[in-house]
């Protein structure tokens, strides 16, 4: 049958499947059989199999044969007793009775065992190959058939006649007589509850069977005879007793099982019983090969049908995990109790004010439970909801038809409620609990204690909800992120609320633990809460987990906490510890006191049914006094769960200490099971990167064992099947039963699992079981032991054979050489396939794992290269089915494991990895939230052509083949048209780091971003623009700049963020009405130091903290606690009102102290005044002193503003060491200095004004060097820095300008600085001003932080490399004509304004602010037409015949009318004014100019087919005219005044139009910021920033006003004008234009949407939003059908007619960015394929349709996880 197994295992792998084949008949070691433990090991097998698989389970054969019936070998005391006294009346030997069974008090109740056979008979094994040796064997063997026999008659005797008297059950009675046979279909059949698809059974009977025949006795039971004293030999006759008990057997299993769970089959004999080369036979084998196949397959189809999985099954099976896994560690508990009632009263405290409890329940409360509907409304709501019903009344009075889009109040919907920052609304808890933090040694017991602390809350906390987590013991307990996700739901599901939609669980980790503590602190006071969190530094780095920062230290005093962790593990506790100084929170785990030891041997014994004899127990607890760790004393019980009563246990061996006894027991299992097969089970074990799976063994033939997904596996047997010499060592004493197909004996690694199981633990991995060691001192033992460095390599080959699928039905060699000498040269290893995919919708998981790894550990590089970071496949699989963040972690994994490797060699391989990792790093964040925009990544940032590398060129092909046949809507990027990863950007940082307006005058100086270079912290102050919180972040430059801290400050108006050199500390600076102050923060936790004062300036260096109030100095020495600082010295100086600013030296000799007129230069140490400089008396011109313009050089010079008139425009430079005044530096009187910046070699100093900036010599304080104007900007530079090491090159960044690139000059070298500095390169991205500039000390890497909330991070390596390679020819000489050209070829020099595609949708159409006007093929992207008209285009409009061309420039010049076929020009139309607005219909074009003040305002009306204004017109009245649109026939024209609109015909004066809007402008006085005509020219609409859609009738009429919460940022009619679709913040309301309704709300965009455009058929829509999302929505459907996120804003965007075509501008990256349509796209929107509905999709459905006042038919969703909530 290994055919059919082998093809069942096929289609178990291509499912995700394992099939585990387990034959007792085969690998069980002779110890087994001597120790009669075989039936035992069996049995036991089986109920594992019941109680784990989900599948088939069992399959039964059942012949003419009934089998070995062996000697129990236990026999209960009692019953062996009364069988004794039986025995002894029938006189048998009871002498020989007594000497083979002993009494074993240890069992539970007593039995007496039948003695090992090697106890009595030592030479039974003996396996020494002398004749002496053999004879002695054979007559020990002899002996023991002759006692086996006699015992054998003794015991049935005993048993019939016990029977007879109803001294014994017949139960009793049976196991005397039944065989093995019949006791595994009595565990695996008969006594099973559910056998249903899970048990197959096969009967054989032989029709005219030979008893005669030499082969008979193999396939039935013959009677044994007599051949002389002690030898027994086969009989010819049928063995009666054993033939009766087999046909009762067959009734038995019957009587159980449903028939078409049973074959039967009768066959004819013959003399070689089953006779393969019989054609009846041959037909019977390939029946029952091909019937054994298909039912298994049903049986598990079956299976997997009723397998199904949600997030609330998820939830709820990861609950019920950790609510056994702490009942199983209950079971063990035993004392404690002062341990346990600390945690009590820890718990129990609480911390705060001692105020009336009732208030103080309300002070918590206030607010609480932002997730639940409220009861009381808003008041914001509630003011709404009466405008509303004011709007309405007027209305009415009016005969206008009025809609409110947002009467369900939806706050998502409203820019005024940010819900996301609603929801981590901080509360102020005036009583609170703080988490307990219970830390011990590994192996103390801490996770029994937490154990037992969840149980006994029930009584601490009476009616409380106890949420618990065993970290590290599943796989949705081994990351942070996934633990608190967990238990953010299973808190939603205890307080019965619901998860917001737009609440993101998998995006920025920061606000999931603020979302967190905000849920707890919200959490409803009539409930009680107990959160018990185990083993911290189980969990992985990932998300920072070991900073603690993410642990809540207030609770409310209905929540309590309780964590423990190891306590030099990953540094947790020493955190935890510096971040939460509160040590009466911390318990330390005691060492296990010897009474409770002897109740924990007690309660493990009673869970085995056994027990240990005093003197037994005396000594575990002797050995235990050496430890006293709980896992040592486990590891002594359960090796004594062996012991006999009988057992001498003085010469038992075990190490002192944990280690070594951890040693002793792989030393037990090694000559056990041989060396070669341990070290080589976990060896492998060790080396697999997330454990390997056992797949739970199964008895005879199939276990599948369903997880969540439905999958289980069996890697390591099949690892180590690969492995020659486990097998050469498995196969000593017999040979491969199997020689085509050569494997390990799965029963030796069931019972190699089964001694270990105690300290394994059971983990999912992609999917699947695996297991992995659960105490880390095995984990360490075992990796020292067995994962040796000589042997890892070849380990790690092996797993990357196995994962590869290498040796898959090929055949692999083996050559048995110990012993006996066999070839097999042809022999397959039955190992599976490895495929990527199962099929399309089931990866295979453990291959995207685990292959990666381990091809790194075995610097396979090139295959890594090849066959992961450059494949397609692999890249979408990883994404899709691990995560995007997995994938770039095994990316920078592998080039670090280069980069130590020193592969020189492989730089192309390198530089290729390098390019994929800055892809992936760039686009996480979308291809996270949408897998399949890995495509569009690839496409949008390496472009259709990848020309740096063969291998990129091949995945760009892979990427646009797997796009045009994938089954996913998508608009692909027909070019590049994002940050391309080959450039000099490394990654981008989303941070608030911009700048408040209005802020004092420190806000040019204000630093907003610092590097700690010595442990790679970014950290960053966020000012979030509702001006409600300042936070402090800290991004990890080591791992990808993720976030590794954020927190909230008690302060507003952060201004700046510093810290000193040398220091421990952070200085942050704020700003208020009366100045500013500063606050000195911990740099390793960020906690606040306390200092007792209100303190103005703060500085500190490693040795002094300094810091001011009022015109007061104080000086406090560093010591141990860097909390509370105490003050050593105090000065009080004579400088004026109170100081401006500080700073220390860094050799912290120097303190220098700057007033707003006077500088002090102190000894940090006496403070010693040592010079002063002070402006006259009268001098009232200063600026105030920063750092950045203030500073002191590692060589004590100092450089600072002068003081006073006709200083304060210099830089004053003072050497400390001598007190002597060096120079002063000024280049204009009228033009003070804004900041300076030095170079690192301190020679020379740059000085910045306000509108150019000069370099300097230090020595003399002559001017070397300087900036042309030119290069300066017209307001100067905003940020400057000076860097280099032998040569001085500067970066800047403009100020007060729309162009915001970072420029980079050579200044020439140290020796030779040049007169004119020149620039060579411009660095591209910011859409807004640059704050700061931030350059690390080794020069490789810049950060620009800006006012566009983001951070860039630049390549400067890159940047210093390229510029050596194209400037510097021989000799350093350096090409300055080259660098200038390159530069001004890099400068924006022009930008695409306006974007349209054709008519025919064939073409796009730019508008340039160069003045050219370009025309691109859509479908290719090339040029075809482009010409200079030499005036900037602002707008571009197509003629609606689609004939004509209209260019609109932004000055006073003329419009250009192009015919579109020719692109020749047909009329110039003289316009007198700068356009603001314009709109065509029916070749009739009108244009309008906003006035002065929105005043005056005119417009004119042309004929654009023989260029004639037709009319000109102006209106004196306050906003109108900035937007126009037409009717189609021309008649028409549509403007507004104020926010009405009104109809101006193009024939005639229209003063009743303008009398109409007259009437209603009153109330709408704000501006349009649209005008539209519907399509049937009935209607018109103006929308405006107040919410309305106001609609009139093209008579002038006012028909109808649709109102909404936010501001209307776009709209338009849909082409049958049956639809108004406007847009505000997030939404798009579709309204019912006959009904006046509101038909339906789309949601997907997160800000607010500003672009809506439909397509010709008026299906499909196009939205673009300041989120820089592009979303295709199917109108009809309601559904989004594909989206596409951009690196810049959305400004210029058109849809083709078609819907097929979309085109963008991208900044910076090219003049317009075409989106194709995909092959599936394409042909859903010509109708040819219709978009399936998937649960996402139907949750975007409803998301549409539960705003319209519609129902979605409710789908069933019951779940157990409903129930058990």
């Amino acid at each position: 049958m290994k055919h059919s197994v082998h093809k069942i295992r096929e289609y178990c792998f291509k499912k995700g499947l394992d099939l585990q084949v387990v034959d007792y008949c085969l690998g069980v070691k002779d110890e087994a059989s001597v120790d009669h433990s075989t039936t035992d090991l069996i049995l036991e097998e089986v109920e594992v199999c019941k109680k784990t698989s989900r599948g088939p389970y069992f399959v039964f054969f059942l012949g003419d044969k009934y089998g070995l019936r062996s000697l129990p070998s236990k026999i209960e005391a009692t019953e062996y007793k009364t069988l004794y006294r039986i025995a002894a009346k029938l006189d048998y030997d009871t002498i020989l009775l007594s000497k083979w069974y002993q009494r074993d008090d240890n069992a539970e109740p007593a039995v007496f065992c039948l003695q090992p056979i090697i106890d009595i008979l030592p030479n039974y094994n003996n396996e020494d190959p002398g004749k002496s040796s053999q004879s002695l064997r054979d007559k020990d063997r002899k002996e023991w058939d002759k006692v086996s026999e006699k015992l054998m008659t003794c015991l049935r005797s005993s048993a019939d006649k016990a029977l007879e008297e109803n001294r014994i059950s017949k139960d009793q009675h049976l196991k005397y007589f039944y065989s093995v046979l019949e006791a595994e279909a009595l565990a695996g059949i008969i006594k099973s509850d559910n056998t249903r698809n899970r048990v197959l059974v096969h009967f054989r009977t032989f029709g005219d069977l030979n008893k005669d025949d030499e082969i008979a006795g193999k396939f039935t039971d013959l009677e044994k005879k007599d051949m002389y004293p002690g030898q027994m030999e086969v009989s010819n006759k049928i063995d009666l007793e054993a033939k009766i008990m087999r046909e009762n057997l067959k009734k038995k299993v019957k009587s159980v099982l449903h028939p078409n769970m049973m074959r039967k089959d009768i066959l004819y004999w013959t003399r070689n019983g089953i006779d393969p080369n019989n054609e009846d036979h041959k037909t019977y084998l390939i029946n029952l090969d091909k019937h054994f196949e298909r039912t298994i397959i049903n049986m598990i189809d079956n299976t997997m049908k009723h397998t199904s999985s949600n997030e609330d099954d998820l939830l709820v099976e990861e609950i019920l995990h950790h609510l056994l896994f702490g009942q199983k560690e209950i079971k063990k508990f035993c004392g404690r109790e002062e341990i346990l009632e600390e945690i009590r009263e820890r718990m129990s405290y609480c911390h705060g004010n001692e105020d009336d409890e009732k208030s103080i329940q309300n002070e918590n409360n206030k607010n609480n439970n932002c997730l639940e509907v409220k009861s009381k409304e808003d008041e914001y709501f509630v003011t709404v909801k009466e405008g509303m019903k004011e709007s309405a009344a007027e209305c009415k009075d009016k005969g206008v038809i009025y809609t409110y889009g947002d009467i369900d109040m939806d706050e998502d919907s409203d820019p005024e409620k940010n819900q996301k920052l609603e929801l981590i609304k901080s509360c102020d808890l005036m009583e609170y609990c703080r988490p307990v933090i219970l830390y011990g040694e590994s192996g103390s017991g801490k996770t029994a204690i937490m154990a037992k602390v969840a149980e006994l809350s029930k009584s601490w906390f009476p009616g409380c909800s106890i949420i618990i987590r065993f970290l590290g013991s599943s796989v949705g307990s081994s990351t942070l992120r996934g633990v608190l996700c967990s238990i953010i739901r299973q808190i939603c599901k205890i307080s019965n609320i619901a998860l917001p939609s737009f609440l993101d669980l998998h995006g920025d980790f920061m606000y999931v633990t603020r979302f967190f503590e905000s849920l707890l602190n919200r959490f409803k006071s009539s409930q009680k809460l107990v959160i018990i969190l185990d083993s911290i530094n189980q969990l992985s780095s990932h998300d920072h987990a070991y900073l603690m920062n993410w642990l809540p230290f207030k609770l409310p005093k209905n929540i309590h906490l309780v964590v423990s962790m190891m306590p030099k593990a990953n540094e947790c506790l020493q955190n935890i510890q510096n971040r939460f100084p509160f040590q009466l929170q911390f318990i330390e785990v005691p060492i296990l006191p010897l009474d409770a030891a002897d109740s924990v041997i007690t309660k493990i014994c009673q869970q085995k049914n056994r027990r240990v004899t005093k003197p037994q127990k005396r000594h575990i607890l002797q050995l235990f006094g050496k430890c006293g760790k709980p896992l040592y004393l486990k590891i002594l019980t359960v090796r004594a769960l062996q012991w006999r009563s009988f057992t001498d246990v003085q010469d038992f061996k075990v190490g002192p200490t944990l280690q070594a006894a951890i040693n002793l027991f792989f030393d037990e299992l090694e000559k056990k099971y041989g060396t070669v097969v341990v070290e080589k089970c976990f060896g492998f074990l060790s080396a697999s990167k997330e454990g390997l799976s056992h797949a739970v063994f199964v008895y005879i033939l199939v276990f599948l064992s369903a997880s969540k997904e439905g999958l289980s596996r069996a890697e390591l047997e099949d690892i180590l099947s690969l492995d020659d010499e486990t097998l050469q060592n498995i196969y000593l004493s017999h040979l491969p039963p199997d020689p085509d197909n050569i494997r390990i004996p799965s029963s030796l690694m069931s019972q190699l699992i089964k001694d270990t199981k105690e300290y394994m633990l059971p983990l999912k991995s992609g999917g699947k079981n695996v297991i992995k060691w659960y105490h880390r001192q095995f984990e360490e033992i075992s990796k020292k032991r067995y994962l040796k460095n000589k042997d890892e390599a070849s380990l790690h080959m092996t797993l990357v054979e196995y994962f590869s699928g290498t040796w898959f039905n090929k055949p692999k060699p083996l050559e048995i050489t110990q012993k006996r000498k066999v070839c097999y040269s042809s022999s397959k290893r039955g190992v599976p396939d490895q495929p990527l995919y199962f099929s399309p919708s089931q990866c295979n998981v453990r291959k995207l794992i685990e292959l990666p790894d381990h091809l790194i550990k075995c610097h396979m590089f090139k295959c890594f290269h090849d066959d992961i970071a450059c494949s397609f496949k692999w890249l979408y699989a990883k994404c899709k089915f691990v995560s995007v963040s997995s994938m770039v972690e095994d990316l920078k994994m592998v080039l670090a494991e280069m980069d130590t490797a020193g592969d020189i060699d492989n730089t192309v391989i390198y530089n290729d990895i390098k390019t994929v990792h800055q892809m992936l790093s760039a686009g996480s964040e979308d291809i996270r939230k949408d897998n399949s925009h890995l495509a569009i990544q690839i496409l949008g940032q390496f472009g259709s052509s990848f020309y740096r590398s063969s291998s990129l060129r091949k995945l760009v092909e892979e990427t646009k083949e797997w796009s045009d046949s994938c089954n996913i809507a998508l608009l692909l990027p027909l070019d590049q048209c994002l940050n391309s990863p080959d450039g000099y950007m490394n990654f981008l940082i989303r941070a608030q780091v911009w700048m408040p307006t209005g802020v004092d005058v420190w806000k040019q100086y204000g630093e907003m971003v610092y590097l700690d270079e010595s442990n790679g912290m970014l950290t960053v102050v966020e000012v979030l623009k509702d001006g409600s919180h300042d936070y402090l972040s800290r991004f990890d430059t080591n791992d990808d700049w993720s976030t590794a801290f954020s927190k909230k400050l008690e302060y507003k108006n952060t201004t700046s963020v510093h810290q000193p050199s040398n220091s421990r500390f952070i200085i942050l600076r704020h700003s208020e009405k009366d100045g500013h102050y500063d606050k000195l923060l911990r740099s390793d936790t960020l906690a606040e130091v306390n200092i007792s004062d209100q303190t103005q300036c703060i500085t500190a260096s490693d040795k002094y903290v300094v810091y001011s109030t009022m015109n007061k100095v104080n000086v406090c020495i560093i010591g141990e606690n860097l909390i509370a600082l105490s003050v050593i010295k105090s000065l009080e100086l004579d400088g004026g009102k109170k100081v401006q600013h500080l700073l220390l030296s860094t050799d912290s000799r120097y303190l220098v102290v700057f007033f707003t007129l006077c500088v002090f230069v102190l000894s940090s140490e006496t403070l010693e005044i040592l010079y002063t400089d002070k402006a006259e008396s009268s001098d009232t011109i200063y600026i105030p002193t920063h750092p950045t313009i203030a500073h002191i050089t590692e060589n004590n010079i100092l450089f600072y503003k002068g003081i006073g008139v006709g200083r304060h425009n210099s830089i004053c430079m003072f050497d400390l060491e001598n007190s002597k005044e060096l120079h002063a530096i000024c280049h204009s009187q009228k033009s003070p200095p804004k900041f300076i910046s030095h170079h690192p070699s301190h020679k020379y100093t740059a000085i910045v004004t306000d509108k150019r900036w000069f370099i300097h010599d230090c020595e003399n304080g002559k001017l070397v060097s300087e900036c042309p104007q030119d290069h300066c900007g017209d307001d100067g530079v905003a940020c400057m820095q000076l860097f280099g090491s032998d040569n001085i090159f500067a970066v800047t960044t403009p100020s007060k300008v729309k162009i915001n690139d970072i420029t980079i000059f050579y200044c020439g070298n140290i020796a030779s600085p040049l007169q004119e500095v020149v620039p060579f390169l411009s660095l591209k991205g910011h859409s807004k001003e640059i704050n700061q500039l931030l350059l690390t000390k080794d020069e490789d890497t810049l950060y620009s932080a800006s006012q566009d909330c983001t951070i860039r991070v630049w390549n400067f390596e890159k940047v210093i490399t390229d510029f050596h390679a194209k400037y510097l020819k021989q000799d350093d000489v350096f090409d300055s004509v080259r660098a200038l050209e390159d530069y001004n070829s890099q400068k924006q020099v022009c930008s695409t304004n306006a974007v349209r595609i054709s008519c025919d949708s064939k073409t796009v159409f730019l508008g340039k602010s160069n003045g050219h006007f370009t025309v691109k093929d859509l479908s290719t992207g090339e040029c075809i037409h482009e010409q200079d008209y030499q005036k900037s285009i602002k707008m571009l409009l197509t003629s609606k015949s689609g004939k004509e061309i209209i260019l609109i420039p932004e000055t006073e010049d003329d419009i250009i009318i192009l015919n579109s076929r020719t692109y020749e020009v047909k009329q110039r139309l003289t316009v007198e004014f700068p356009v603001h607005s314009a709109a065509e219909a029916n070749g009739i074009l009108v244009v309008g100019r906003q006035g002065f003040l929105s005043f005056e305002t005119e417009g004119k009306i042309f004929n654009i087919k023989d260029g004639s204004m037709i009319k000109g017109y102006q209106q004196k009245c306050f906003n109108s005219l900035t937007e126009v649109a037409i009717n189609s026939t021309g008649s028409k024209v549509v403007s507004h005044i104020d926010a009405f609109p009104f109809v101006i015909p193009v024939q005639g004066d229209g003063t009743q139009y303008k009398n109409l809007a007259l009437q209603h402008s009153d109330e709408c006085m704000t501006i349009c910021s649209g005008v539209n005509v519907s399509h049937d020219d009935k209607y018109a609409f103006s929308i405006s920033p107040d919410g309305a859609v106001r609609v009139i009738k093209m008579s002038g009429e006012y028909a109808m006003k649709l109102d909404t919460k936010s501001s209307v940022t776009a709209a338009t009619f849909s082409p049958d004008s049956k639809y108004i679709v406007s847009c505000g913040f997030k939404t798009i309301y579709v309204w019912n234009l006959p009904q006046g309704t509101l038909s339906f709300k789309l949601k997907k965009h997160n800000d607010f949407v500003n672009t809506v455009k439909f397509d010709h058929s008026g299906r499909y829509i196009l939205t673009t939003s300041t989120d820089k999302h592009l979303i295709l929505w199917d109108l009809r459907r309601r559904v989004t059908v594909s989206s596409f996120v951009a690196d810049c804003q959305l400004e210029a965007v058109d849809l083709s007619q078609d819907a097929k075509n979309v085109v963008f501008v991208p900044k910076d990256i090219a003049d317009v960015a075409i989106l194709r349509s995909n092959k599936l796209l394409s042909s859903m929107i010509e109708g040819k394929r219709r978009l399936p509905i998937t649960p996402t999709l139907v949750d975007a459905q409803a998301m549409a349709l539960s705003f319209s006042s519609q129902k979605l038919r409710q789908r069933e969703a019951t779940r157990i996880g409903c129930q058990v909530m």
